[in-house]
């Protein structure tokens, strides 16, 4: 597996419990989320894979390209369902990255587990889990979860309003809560943990921006973008 980019990061682990009540679920539901801090930006990320290695754990990171701009060095600050802070650690590196997509993989270490998102992918085989399951069509219920101007984690609900073919062939527009610092946040089926997209962007008419609107990468487009890049 070839990296683009190795840099340095800290992984300061901190946990506390989150949950939440969604319209349409059942129950409330509790989450993985990492905020992303480096000298000139910050955003969210979300865990996908981890694995034992040794006495520590290998985890593995999705969020947004632009939370890295010119970034050498960044915090990760991950909240889970403890709420007792844990361990900082260094992490590894970026191993994918795409700034057309705007989607980034990275990785770091720690000797606490976390557990992982359901994005459909099988790392093992670097290849869709289940290709019966469709694409999210317009209106269907989501929510988000990201750090609004390191306030978070923010959680909303809300709908797939439509697709703009003129942004990234085809990205749907979300009615959500969304701001700075949201950037490659999950967006996911209310009560579960499967996400269908990453938000990447917010609103904005005449340099305004429009906090309701937020764009996503669909999840199918970052499936093709991680099989692409696994064979490199």
């Amino acid at each position: 597996m070839k990296s683009l980019l190795a840099c340095t990061a800290i992984l300061v682990v901190s946990f506390s419990t989150i949950s939440f009540p969604i319209v349409g679920a059942h129950q409330p539901h509790e989450l993985v989320i990492g905020n992303i801090d480096t000298a000139r930006s910050t955003g969210t990320c979300f865990p996908v894979r981890s694995q034992k290695k040794g006495d520590l754990y290998e985890v593995w990171f999705l969020t947004t390209a632009h939370n890295f701009t010119d970034a050498t060095e960044f915090s990760v600050y991950i909240y889970s369902p403890l709420d007792t802070m844990k361990t900082q650690v260094l992490g590894k590196e970026i191993i994918y990255i795409s700034k057309e997509l705007d989607v980034a993989l990275f990785s770091v270490e720690t000797n606490v587990p976390v557990d992982p998102w359901d994005i459909n992918f099988d790392f093992e085989k670097w290849d869709v889990q289940d290709p019966t399951i469709e694409e999210p069509k317009i209106g269907t219920q989501i929510a988000g979860v990201g750090f609004p101007m390191m306030m978070g984690p923010v959680y909303s609900v809300g709908y797939i309003g439509r697709k703009l073919p003129s942004i990234k062939d085809g990205s749907p527009i979300c009615s959500i809560s969304t701001y700075f610092g949201c950037s490659g946040g999950p967006i996911f089926i209310p009560g579960t943990n499967r996400v269908i997209g990453i938000l990447f962007g917010v609103g904005n008419h005449n340099g305004v921006a429009i906090p309701t609107l937020g764009f996503i990468v669909p999840i199918e487009k970052v499936h093709k973008w991680l099989k692409n890049q696994s064979k490199k």
